[in-house]
């Protein structure tokens, strides 16, 4: 095989992770994502309920501040930022 082959089976792999993590946004909400919706909510990155790492807070700012504070907003973040 060459390089392009491994290119597209590459690129194959990163959609089907993102799909895979995309189709369970929907679930049951935890603790931890409670935890970040009100950080978004309240704009309290820096952390009175939970430390929160400067990447997630750029990142939750910028996609909450587009959509809003809804928990599967949150939840996008972190899919988006995981299939990378």
């Amino acid at each position: 095989m060459n390089n392009q082959k491994y290119g597209q089976y590459l690129i194959l792999i990163i959609f089907l992770a993102f799909l895979i993590r995309l189709l369970g946004i929907n679930q049951q909400i935890n603790e931890d994502e409670l935890h970040w919706q009100y950080s978004a909510a309240e704009k309290d990155w820096f952390g009175t309920i939970m430390r929160n790492s400067p990447l997630s807070i750029y990142a939750l700012n910028t996609l909450t501040t587009l959509i809003g504070t809804e928990i599967w907003a949150i939840r996008l973040t972190f899919i988006i930022a995981g299939t990378k």
